[in-house]
C-alpha cells in the first residue's frame, strides 16, 4: 500500500505560479523530512530477517539505503538553513542520526555507515539531478498527501498560455477552411459538396466545440453523433 504521495511540479514561467486544487500545497523541507523518515524506517530491518541472512548479504543491502538516508539527511540539513521550523528539522536529522547508529550496531554495518559518512557526497536522487540540469532556480509546485493519488490538478496564474499553442492551430486551420470555401464558392461546388458530404459540417462544428466552447467534450459527442448518422445511413 501507498502511505503518502509527494508530488514535485516545475512549469514554464511563463505560466506563473501554480497552486494544487484540492489540497494544501507544501514546503519542500517537509518533503525532505517525509523522505528521510520513509528510507529511515526501511533501513531498520526486523530481528527475524537479520538472523536469516549472512552478513555479507546485509552489508550488500544496507549499502544503497545507507547512502539514500545520507543524501536525505544532508538535504534535510542544506534546506533547514534559514528556513522556517529549520531548527525543529535540524534536531530531527540528528536523532534520526543517532538511531540509524544503533541500527548499523544491530545490523553489523557500523563500518558501512562510518566509510559512507566520510565520503564526499554526490547527487544521485532525480530531482536533486534535475534541479541541477536546469541550471538555475526554477519555482516548484510541492504537495503531498496520505495514501495513493494518481493525478494533481494545478491553477495557474497566466493558464490562457498553456491553450496558445492550440489556438493558434484552431487558428490556421479556420483560415485553411475559410480559403476552401472561398474557392469553392468562386468555383460553384460549395453547395454541391454540402448536398454530397452533409456530416463534413458536422463534424467540422464538433472541432470546434472541442477548440473553443466549454465543456470540450461536448464536442466529441457532436463528432460521434455525426460519425454515427453517417454509419446508419451507409
Amino acid at each position: 500500500d501507498v502511505e503518502r504521495t509527494l508530488w514535485t511540479v516545475y512549469s514554464p514561467a511563463s505560466l506563473g505560479n501554480a497552486a494544487p486544487i484540492g489540497i494544501q500545497p507544501t514546503s519542500i523541507l517537509r518533503q525532505d523530512l517525509a523522505r528521510l523518515r520513509t528510507i529511515a524506517s526501511m533501513v531498520d530491518l526486523d530481528a527475524d530477517v537479520v538472523t536469516e541472512q549472512g552478513a555479507d548479504e546485509i552489508a550488500k543491502w544496507y549499502r544503497p539505503w545507507a547512502e539514500r538516508f545520507l543524501r536525505a539527511s544532508r538535504t534535510v540539513q542544506r534546506h533547514a538553513t534559514g528556513a522556517r521550523r529549520g531548527g525543529e528539522a535540524q534536531t530531527e536529522v540528528e536523532a534520526t542520526l543517532a538511531e540509524q547508529l544503533g541500527v548499523a550496531q544491530r545490523l553489523g554495518t557500523t563500518s558501512v555507515l562510518a566509510e559512507l559518512s566520510s565520503a564526499a557526497p554526490h547527487p544521485a536522487e532525480p530531482s536533486e539531478l534535475w534541479q541541477q540540469g536546469l541550471g538555475q532556480k526554477v519555482a516548484a509546485t510541492r504537495a503531498m498527501t496520505q495514501g495513493k493519488m494518481h493525478r494533481l490538478r494545478l491553477r495557474y496564474e497566466n493558464p490562457q498560455e498553456i491553450d496558445l499553442p492550440w489556438r493558434l492551430t484552431a487558428a490556421l486551420l479556420l483560415a485553411l477552411a475559410a480559403g476552401a470555401l472561398v474557392v469553392a464558392i468562386r468555383r460553384g461546388t460549395s453547395f454541391d459538396l454540402l448536398v454530397r458530404w452533409p456530416h463534413a459540417l458536422g463534424v467540422a462544428g464538433g472541432l470546434f466545440w472541442w477548440l473553443f466552447l466549454s465543456p470540450s467534450a461536448g464536442g466529441w459527442v457532436v463528432i460521434a453523433f455525426t460519425l454515427g448518422m453517417l454509419i446508419r445511413r451507409n
